[in-house]
């Protein structure tokens, strides 16, 4: 992201302080700032003429100038990177030292170090879709995101945003060795930077460095950093990852203008095609419910685009409106709980107070939205609410609110077709269900401006008959199957013909190698685990399955669980866990969004014959395993409430199972340490009831 050229870079670094100074001098600073420099451009493809780099500055004022001034001239990300003393005044707010810096608490502390609230200020009024602050300094963690002036907290365009990284917590330390050559916190990232992360993917993010930096510092016994995020800032590509770009005959050095499985975000509009009439479409729709006050819902199979269409096509284009702001989520296990978590920040308040007064009070979503600007609420992924959330009081709460919210803003749904006759029971939706927009399959014009279009944008060239014969391929697939799922299959081949493209071409030769659209799916997943060695590949035949939601007279479905609920506890596993899920992230086969992971599309599930073996031969012990994490899941969440606890058969048919999981640990799902605990909990419990039902034992004494 920092090799384009709307971008601006400024590194100060402060470790030279005058000799009344109470401040130590830091000669490590110096060579962090020059070295970070050198990196940043040799490593992430900065323009030279785009960083500015400004040492041991005289007072606040020279550090303010050189901000103003790239500030000024950021267009796409701007970087603010500070090595040296963080302070504080007598008001315990954080200052950035310069050489002035005596002591903030005699005099005007702004006069010798740089408040940060003025710093905040001043990138508050940035152009730059992305303000990217990293502090090298004592309590750092006091430093708060960016909001940029026009945009709040939760309607923030979404291809804007902040990202602050700190090297220590709010009363921490940051490090700087004595005798080494840089401080301990840059250091770490230059050493990320220029040997990668083995465990990220071909690129690696804000938050993959982030995470790398946590473990290298942890490891060595330092600070670790903390970071705040608004918007996708997190998910943008800082360089090629070192550690990877060698790594299955992989090409690295550009992105890919297809995204494989996953959607298309906010980011991809530039390469999102095909559905520009769809899109127009839809914002007339969205127009047209300012006075309906009821959900506008957009329907269509799995595969055939929505995530997409909301994503790529409608935000952008809402965005442009003056005015709009847009948020968008998908339900999840704890819908009221993501409702509360967005929209908090509105007035200032706790999620979980907001969760707690919604369950009472589903009113309360419209009172927080209630203003002038006009806001768009999209809910993607609608069937979640199906698949993830067990509890019918939060599926009405939920719909309730948006109900509600719909009076003052527009709410958008996206669901599957297959669970339109679900939505049928629930009032709120009865009217937005007489008028959806339905995403239908794509035309042989669309499909073809779907492949050219974005090879246009990237500077690619298609070789002459490749489009013809993805055409002809799809449509084969189109009419075996009925169905719209191949776009997601299409999607993928695209990005592994790029993967085999020849220089600046995509050729016929690369698509044949693929094995074709409906077989590269399968081809990639069968390369990936046949990557791994035999204990990955053994972690991939448990964990997978657990990534699908198993439809009981239903289809089967992927579901977003927790990382840590997916991996072992650390043991002697752990690392082949993790290895194979980081292979199968890279190869786009799943996806880890901070703390989760999932199936990047449900294809997979439809078009890899050794996964759904996997879940045929061993359905019982899944369903079993399922059943048994939703019921552990919602003890949990009422705080081990013993209601929730298993009994009776539920609990002899877990029993059962469990028994038979530990006799074949190989071969069956692995439990996770909450749903070990809620099952001996369930089983106290009987044994406690048991005890409270037996008759005392009766003394007999002789006559």
């Amino acid at each position: 992201m920092l090799a384009r050229p709307g971008v601006r870079v400024l590194l100060v670094g402060s470790g030279a302080y005058t000799i009344e100074s109470r401040l130590s001098s830091v000669p490590a600073v110096e060579r962090t700032v020059a070295d970070l420099g050198r990196c940043l451009i040799e490593r992430a493809g900065l323009d030279p003429d785009h960083l500015s780099m400004l040492v041991n500055p005289k007072d606040p004022q020279e550090v303010g100038s050189a901000l103003v001034d790239v500030v000024g001239q950021a267009e796409d990300v701007l970087m603010l990177y500070y090595v040296g003393h963080g302070l504080l005044d007598t008001r315990g707010q954080l200052h950035l030292g310069t050489r002035s810096a005596v002591d903030l608490t005699q005099g005007i502390a702004s006069h010798q170090a740089l408040p940060y609230s003025t710093i905040a200020e001043v990138l508050s009024g940035c152009r730059a879709k992305l303000v990217l602050i990293v502090l090298d300094c004592c309590i750092s963690g006091r430093a708060h995101a960016v909001i940029q002036q026009g945009l709040d907290p939760v309607f923030a365009p979404a291809r804007h945003g902040s990202y602050v990284l700190a090297a220590a917590g709010r009363d921490e330390a940051a490090w700087a060795v004595e005798g080494e050559r840089h401080t301990a916190f840059s250091g770490a990232l230059i050493s990320v930077l220029a040997g990668g992360d083995p465990r990220a993917g071909l690129y690696l993010t804000v938050d993959d460095v982030y995470r790398s930096l946590s473990v290298a510092l942890d490891e060595q016994g330092l600070p670790v950093p903390r970071r705040q995020a608004t918007g996708f800032g997190e998910r943008q590509p800082l360089t090629i990852n070192p550690a990877r770009s060698h790594l299955d005959g992989e090409q690295v050095g550009r992105e890919s203008p297809y995204p494989g499985l996953a959607s298309f975000g906010p980011q991809d509009a530039n390469v999102f095609f095909g559905r520009s009439e769809l899109t127009a479409q839809l914002v007339d729709r969205v127009a047209d419910q300012l006075v309906r006050q009821e959900p506008l819902l957009v329907v269509g199979p799995s595969g055939a685009g929505k995530s997409s269409l909301l994503r790529a096509g409608l935000i952008p284009a809402l965005e442009q409106a003056q005015g709009t702001g847009v948020v968008v989520f998908t339900p999840g296990q704890d819908p009221v709980g993501v409702l509360a978590q967005r929209f908090a920040p509105l007035d200032g308040s706790l999620p979980g107070e907001v969760r707690q007064t919604l369950m009472s009070d589903p009113d309360r979503l419209r009172v927080l939205l209630a203003g002038s600007e006009q806001r768009v609420l999209i809910v993607d992924q609608f069937e979640e609410l199906f698949t993830q959330c067990q509890e019918e009081s939060q599926r009405r709460v939920f719909l309730a609110t948006l109900h509600a919210a719909c009076a003052v803003a527009v709410v958008v749904i996206g669901v599957r077709a297959d669970f339109f006759g679900k939505c049928v029971g629930y009032p709120e939706l009865a009217a937005g269900l007489e008028h959806p927009v339905v995403v239908t399959p794509m035309t042989v014009a669309q499909l073809r401006a779907a492949i050219e279009g974005p090879a246009r944008v990237a500077g690619l060239t298609v070789q002459p008959g490749l489009v013809g014969l993805l055409l002809e391929d799809v449509g084969a697939d189109l009419d075996a199957s009925g169905s719209a799922s191949v776009l997601p299959l299409l999607s993928h081949v695209l990005l592994a013909i790029w993967q085999r493209r020849e220089g600046d071409m995509l050729t016929v030769a690369g698509y044949l190698a693929t094995g074709g659209v409906s077989r590269a799916l399968a081809k990639t997943a069968d390369a990936t685990l046949a990557g791994l060695d035999l204990p990955g590949q053994s972690a991939v035949k448990q964990f997978l399955p657990r990534l699908v939601r198993l439809g009981e007279g239903a289809e089967d479905t992927r579901i977003r669980i927790p990382i840590t609920d997916l991996l072992p506890v650390a043991d002697e596993r752990d690392g082949a866990w993790r290895q194979a899920l980081d292979r199968f992230v890279a190869a786009r086969l799943l996806t880890v969004d901070a703390d989760t992971v999932e199936i990047s599309h449900e294809a997979l599930i439809r078009a890899w014959p050794r996964l759904r073996e996997w879940i045929a031969v061993n359905r019982a012990a899944l369903l079993a395993r399922q059943r048994l994490d939703h019921q552990a899941r919602d003890w949990a969440d009422h705080q081990e409430d013993p209601s929730y606890l298993f009994s009776g058969t539920r609990l002899v048919d877990a029993e059962e199972a469990h028994a038979q999981w530990k006799g074949d640990p190989a071969g069956s799902p692995l439990v996770s340490e909450r749903s070990e605990r809620f099952l001996r909990a369930s089983i106290q419990a009987r044994q406690r009831a048991i005890r409270a039902s037996d008759p005392p034992y009766a003394f007999r004494t002789a006559a």
